[in-house]
C-alpha cells in the first residue's frame, strides 16, 4: 500500500475537537497564531501574514498529495470557535513514518485541546497506514512534553541542531508514538470501543507506548477508582484533563447516565465522574491524595496551569495532616521528610485534593 496525505472532507473529531483543512473564512482566526513570535516558535509556525497566509491556502492540496504537509485548523465543533492548529508532516512513505505538530491560541489553553490535537493528528495516522509518529520540541518545553506524553508518546531523547522555519537550527527533544493496532489485542479492544459508537462520545485508545496496571494477583485487592461526585460534568471534565490527567473513557447512555474516567499520570488508581453514578453531594469529598516526587514542582506546575493551589504546609504533629485546616504548620515538613508536606486544592465544585511529597517509601509500601 501506498501512503499518501488526506483527510475527510468533513475533518477528524473525538467530539471535543474538529480538524479540517483550512479555508478562506478561517485566515482571520488563524492569523493570531502567525502574529505570535512565541507561538511561531513554539508550533513551527512560519512568519506569514495575512497575504502570504491567503497565496498558501491554493497549494494545500499539493502540499499534501507531496507528503510534505498537510496542516489542519483545530475547531470546537460546538462553538465554531478556532482553539489552535495541527499538522501531519514530512511522510516517509517507504518506513511508514510521519511527524506532528500543533499549537494551541492562548485563550483557549488548559482546556486539554493541545492533547486531543496530538491524539487526534497520530491516530488518523495510524489509519493511513502510518507505523510510527514522531514529534519534535524546543528543548525545555516541559508543557508540550507534558502534551506528548498524555497523547501516549514516548520521550526518546534531544536530537541536535534541528532546522525551524526562522532559518536557525536548534537542539529539539524527540517522542514517537507507536501504532497499537498492529497489536492483535490491542485491535480488537479497539474494535469494541468502535461498536459502542452510539452511546460513546469519547475514549482515549492508549497506544502501545501508555503501559496499564500489571495484572491483578489472587489474593490482592487493588484500589482501582474513586468515584467523585460532581455537579457538571463538562465543567469538572475539562478542569481534570487541564491537570495533564489521561482521559481514558467518556461513556453516555442517556440523559441520566454517563461515565467519565480519568486518570492522573503514572497513577494505577482513577478517577470517575459523571451523571447517575454516585449519590453524595456535589463538592463533598475531601481529603483525595496523590503523592508526587517534589511538592514544589508539583505545585508550580498547578499554578501553570491555572489552579489555586495552597502554599506547601505539614501538619504540627509531623503525623499525616488534620481534617479542613486544622493544625497546619506553613512551609514543607522540616528537611522536606517524606510523607510530611502537602499542598491542598480543589475541584470546580470544591472537591478536596492534596498532594504528598514521598521520595523515598517506608519498607514494604
Amino acid at each position: 500500500m501506498t501512503l499518501r496525505l488526506s483527510l475527510p472532507d468533513a475533518g477528524i473529531t473525538d467530539g471535543t475537537v474538529l480538524l479540517r483543512m483550512p479555508v478562506v473564512d478561517d485566515v482571520d482566526a488563524l492569523m493570531p497564531a502567525f502574529a505570535d513570535p512565541e507561538l511561531r516558535e513554539a508550533g513551527n509556525l512560519p512568519d506569514f501574514d495575512r497575504g502570504q497566509l491567503l497565496a498558501m491556502l491554493p497549494q494545500l492540496p499539493a502540499l499534501a498529495a507531496s507528503g510534505r504537509l498537510l496542516p489542519l485548523i483545530a475547531i470546537d465543533p460546538r462553538s465554531g470557535e478556532c482553539v489552535g492548529g495541527g499538522t501531519l508532516h514530512h511522510l516517509d512513505a517507504e518506513r511508514s513514518i510521519i511527524e506532528i505538530g500543533y499549537w494551541v491560541l492562548p485563550a483557549a489553553r488548559r482546556r486539554g485541546h493541545a492533547t486531543r490535537i496530538a491524539r487526534l493528528l497520530a491516530e488518523h495516522a495510524f489509519a493511513l497506514g502510518v507505523i510510527r509518529v514522531a514529534a519534535y520540541v524546543n528543548v525545555g518545553n516541559t508543557a508540550s512534553e507534558r502534551v506528548l506524553e498524555q497523547a501516549g508518546f514516548a520521550r526518546e531523547g534531544v536530537v541536535r541542531s534541528m532546522p525551524v522555519p526562522s532559518g536557525a537550527r536548534i537542539d529539539k527533544t524527540l517522542f514517537s508514538c507507536l501504532d497499537s493496532t498492529r497489536d492483535d489485542e490491542n485491535a480488537s479492544t479497539r474494535q469494541r470501543h468502535r461498536s459502542m459508537g452510539d452511546n460513546m462520545s469519547s475514549v482515549d485508545e492508549q497506544s502501545a507506548n501508555a503501559t496499564g496496571s500489571p495484572p491483578v494477583n489472587p489474593g490482592e485487592m487493588r484500589l482501582e477508582v474513586v468515584v467523585v461526585p460532581v455537579s457538571d460534568v463538562d465543567r469538572a471534565k475539562s478542569f481534570y484533563e487541564s491537570l495533564g490527567w489521561r482521559l481514558d473513557a467518556d461513556l453516555a447512555v442517556d440523559d441520566g447516565y454517563r461515565v467519565v474516567q480519568l486518570t492522573p499520570p503514572g497513577s494505577g488508581c482513577s478517577i470517575i465522574i459523571g451523571k447517575g453514578v454516585t449519590a453524595a453531594a456535589p463538592g463533598s469529598f475531601e481529603g483525595l491524595q496523590l503523592s508526587v516526587y517534589d511538592i514544589d514542582a508539583a505545585r508550580a506546575d498547578l499554578v501553570a496551569r491555572g489552579v489555586d493551589v495552597s502554599e506547601p504546609f505539614h501538619d504540627v504533629t509531623g503525623i499525616f495532616h488534620h481534617a479542613g485546616t486544622g493544625g497546619r504548620a506553613d512551609g514543607a515538613a522540616p528537611e522536606h521528610a517524606d510523607y510530611g508536606s502537602f499542598v491542598a486544592f480543589s475541584d470546580p465544585d470544591g472537591n478536596g485534593w492534596l498532594l504528598q511529597e514521598i521520595k523515598t517509601r517506608l519498607p514494604g509500601r
